[in-house]
């Protein structure tokens, strides 16, 4: 069955969260179609992190995750594994496309190239400072 095509316009197409731990906040990057983006932060506890920022139309990271998530397609596929975090101080990474929604990436077993290329995207939207 072909995947949908993606709204070429600023339509929210995807997004990818990282939980919150005791020692950093939650982080949300929301994608859209004119391949803009921008990155939130949960309320701040005081600790270093990525900054909030916003991805310009266009963007090269932003298109790469598009064209990777429209690889990958249905996120819940991406299969996960059991991996020890720590309760505390361990964060969850999701990613959000198609109306569903990914397990935790961090614990993807044996993920296909599509899945890897995707799951570096969103460790890339999320930490990286432009």
């Amino acid at each position: 069955m072909p995947r949908p095509a993606l709204p070429t316009d600023h339509v929210l197409v995807a997004s990818c969260r990282q939980s919150a731990s005791t020692n950093a906040p939650g982080i949300t990057v929301v994608v859209y179609g004119d391949a803009s983006a921008e990155r939130t932060i949960d309320p701040p506890k005081n600790l270093p992190v990525a900054p909030p920022m916003s991805y310009p139309i266009g963007s090269a990271d932003v298109q790469k995750f598009i064209a990777d998530v429209q690889a990958v397609g249905d996120v819940t596929r991406i299969e996960i594994g059991a991996c020890g975090k720590s309760v505390s101080f361990g964060t969850s990474t999701t990613v959000t496309a198609f109306g569903n929604t990914s397990g935790a990436l961090q614990c993807a077993k044996m993920p296909t190239t599509a899945e890897a290329a995707l799951i570096g995207d969103c460790d890339g939207l999320l930490g990286s400072t432009g």
